[in-house]
């Protein structure tokens, strides 16, 4: 299985393999959302293609920002008995946030562990103060 969607999607880019294609977007949603998913709202099926179509929206909250995701979709998942060879996502790419990327979150990592650091500091520059002055 080979997937393939824009990169502006968790799990964007093209990916060869369920495993691949699974650990991009599970990788992805996880830094970008504290909550992500696909809000079916419903389904066509056409069995003898053994296609499903699945009308709803991706819903979720981002990691950085304060608007909500209620982006309107359509997936299209095809079938080869009981594996899935396709999945098509057809949405308006615009409407989502950013995906963090691995560099992005580790670079947040280490900002928030400066501050960190700096902020001990202060507190026993602070501390070293008061015991002088008592």
């Amino acid at each position: 299985m080979v997937g393939a969607q824009r990169r502006e999607l968790p799990g964007g880019g093209e990916h060869e393999g369920r495993d691949a294609i699974r650990e991009a977007f599970v990788e992805d949603a996880t830094r970008s959302y504290a909550s992500f998913g696909f809000r079916p709202e419903r389904y066509l099926e056409s069995p003898g293609e053994n296609v499903v179509v699945a009308f709803g929206a991706f819903v979720g909250e981002p990691a950085e920002g304060t608007r909500q995701l209620d982006e309107p979709a359509v997936q299209m998942w095809e079938f080869d008995g009981d594996k899935v060879v396709f999945v098509g996502i057809y949405t308006d790419s615009a409407g989502f946030p950013g995906v963090v990327t691995e560099e992005e979150e580790e670079e947040a990592e280490r900002e928030e562990k400066a501050e960190q650091k700096d902020e001990k500091k202060d507190n026993e520059e602070d501390a070293e103060e008061d015991s002088d002055s008592a």
